[in-house]
């Protein structure tokens, strides 16, 4: 139990400046600001306007759970799906799911126009053969157009999503609260890339820096890739 208290602890940790969220997913600063603040309402009769993400406190770091709805907010955005399905689906998985994170707790799929998820029978996927139309308040549709477009992610038993790979499964860089605070890391080693890339930055060479952290060269090319595409 304690264990799991320590790894919630870390989920919810505030440990992420928006700039840092803006170097691992790619979107403007700006932008995700905006996404943690309550649009300006439109019009006389529009409803009480809600803020697209978890709000946080002002000029305070986010948390990794935070990130995490930041990256698979950015994720849809560059899919194209517009901002407004997005909010839609937000609000419709908060309300039925009565859920806080409803992008990190959900396994989302988009094909670019809407989002999805699995839809659920007595509390069973129902075999995959059906999917929520979330944007549309629980539509139902069948998947075969659909592809796992957002699959960058791990989840924990209870549903929460506790690993990222910000550069896809393909590129063995994580994000896991639970290593070197929340930095990227490499995934089997956990050795953060930014001190790999801060090494060669000094004028080391990759195969002296392997050598000293007990990893192949090959590691310490993929830690500078990611840092300096990142950057």
């Amino acid at each position: 139990m304690e264990e799991k208290d320590a790894d919630r602890q870390a989920l919810i940790l505030p440990a992420y400046q928006v700039a840092e969220a803006s170097r691992l997913t790619g979107a403007k600063r700006q932008t995700i600001a905006s996404w943690f603040r309550a649009p300006a309402n439109q019009g006389h009769h529009a409803t009480r306007p809600v803020p697209l993400l978890t709000p946080k406190a002002a000029r305070k770091p986010i948390s990794f759970l935070q990130l995490i709805e930041v990256a698979v907010v950015a994720r849809f955005r560059t899919l194209g799906v517009p901002l407004q399905r997005i909010r839609k689906a937000k609000a419709y998985l908060s309300d039925v799911f009565k859920t806080e994170y409803p992008f990190v707790v959900h396994r989302l799929k988009t094909e670019g126009a809407h989002v999805y998820k699995g839809y659920e029978n007595q509390g069973r996927l129902a075999g995959g053969s059906l999917l929520i139309v979330a944007d549309r308040r629980g539509q139902l549709t069948w998947p075969e157009l659909i592809a796992g477009r957002l699959e960058e992610f791990d989840y924990r038993a209870d549903g929460f999503a506790t690993r990222w790979f910000p550069r896809g499964r393909s590129v063995p860089v994580i994000v896991d609260p639970r290593y070197s605070f929340g930095a990227p890391v490499l995934k089997d080693s956990y050795i953060a890339t930014w001190a790999l890339n801060g090494r060669l930055d000094a004028g080391e060479s990759p195969s002296s820096v392997a050598r000293d952290f007990g990893i192949s060269e090959r590691e310490v090319e993929i830690a500078v890739e990611f840092e300096r595409a990142a950057a």
